[in-house]
């Protein structure tokens, strides 16, 4: 790793993390992303993804991690729609796909252009609508019961 890459190299660092998470190279993306953090460390974004990257290495828990990302969301950075983006990736990896559309959708609102924002929508989907409800039958033993109270009532 290195620790003294110069900070118009933290965003070369940061793109060359992404990539290499999208390979699932874990470990290599970590030390990218730990350079980036160096270079800049008051940019939440990078410090964001490294938690991230460091809990899919299973170096910290998903709690971590959602915590840390949404206090950096809640900061009103620039960043913001990139880091509620990353909030739907952790909710979508971890199978919580109403969740991660939320948060894909809410970041969709304040960047209507990122393609990356338009993918994730996309691959989530549309939510689905509640189907209609069925009437289902009571059981024998309900009915038998409730003709019985029935009959009380006759007398």
């Amino acid at each position: 790793m290195n620790y003294q890459t110069p900070l118009n190299d933290a965003e070369a660092a940061y793109k060359k993390a992404l990539i290499l998470l999208r390979r699932k190279e874990f470990e290599v993306a970590l030390s990218y992303l730990d350079d980036a953090c160096h270079a800049e460390p008051e940019r939440m974004l990078y410090r964001a993804w490294r938690a991230y990257t460091a809990y899919l290495c299973g170096r910290c828990t998903e709690g971590a991690v959602l915590r840390l990302v949404h206090t950096y969301t809640l900061m009103e950075s620039k960043d913001t729609p990139q880091l509620m983006l990353l909030l739907g990736h952790i909710r979508r990896r971890t199978g919580r796909m109403e969740k991660a559309r939320y948060w894909y959708e809410r970041a969709a609102e304040l960047d209507t252009s990122d393609p990356y924002i338009q993918r994730a929508l996309r691959e989530v989907g549309t939510p689905t609508a509640p189907s209609s409800p069925v009437m289902v039958q009571p059981p024998h033993a309900v009915t038998g019961l409730w003709k019985t109270v029935r009959s009380w009532f006759r007398a």
